[in-house]
């Protein structure tokens, strides 16, 4: 079962760094470098790009997720720059680096934000892209505005699997839980989780 924050179970979990790939040369990260936008050099070429790629407070693989997130965050492109945000995140779970993962979900959350308001799609399932938005929120600790953005898009949830994920994410918050769980277990028990926590 995948994560509450989409991430797969193995074996794919295991080749989420095959996502991103980097130049040897200039440092240009992208899921594939023969491919490139207008202005890329110029942004790879730049400190701000570099600072990310090479900085030292996080994992190898996260960096070349968060300096591909920057190029597309340059780029307008905030849907993109938000879901590698949240591999780079991933990458810092696997190393056990805390607060790095917790500025990557706070870096995801912005960028959601951002294409939401210039319609750019996060995800094809009606009502998930705000359930993510909380997860990313609630595992940074920014539980007050999880919560908000809960109750702000509850209206706009369908009925059915996303209406008992909200109700596992409601008593995660309640709770100050910042953990992170699957789908199967948020589903398995949603009921008793927030009986027990209520």
């Amino acid at each position: 079962s995948p994560d509450l924050d989409t991430r797969p179970p193995a074996p794919m979990r295991h080749a989420i760094g095959l996502r991103v790939q980097q130049c040897p040369t200039c440092g240009y990260c992208a899921g594939n470098i023969e491919e490139a936008h207008p202005g890329t050099a110029e942004r790879v070429a730049t400190d701000a790009y570099r600072a990310r790629l090479e900085d030292p407070a996080y994992p190898t693989l996260a960096n070349r997720f968060r300096a591909l997130a920057w190029l597309r965050g340059e780029e307008g492109r905030y849907a993109e720059a938000a879901w590698a945000a949240i591999q780079a995140a991933w990458m810092c779970d696997d190393h056990q680096v805390d607060e790095a993962a917790v500025a990557c979900r706070r870096e995801a959350a912005e960028r959601m934000v951002r294409a939401q308001e210039r319609a750019q799609p996060i995800t094809q399932q009606q009502g998930a892209a705000p359930l993510l938005l909380v997860d990313l929120l609630r595992r940074a600790g920014d539980m007050a505005l999880a919560h908000a953005v809960l109750e702000g898009h509850r209206e706009t949830i369908p009925e059915g699997l996303l209406t008992q994920l909200v109700s596992f994410e409601e008593a995660l918050l309640q709770a100050g839980d910042r953990g992170c769980y699957t789908v199967a277990r948020a589903l398995a028990h949603a009921t008793a989780f927030a009986a027990r926590r209520w």
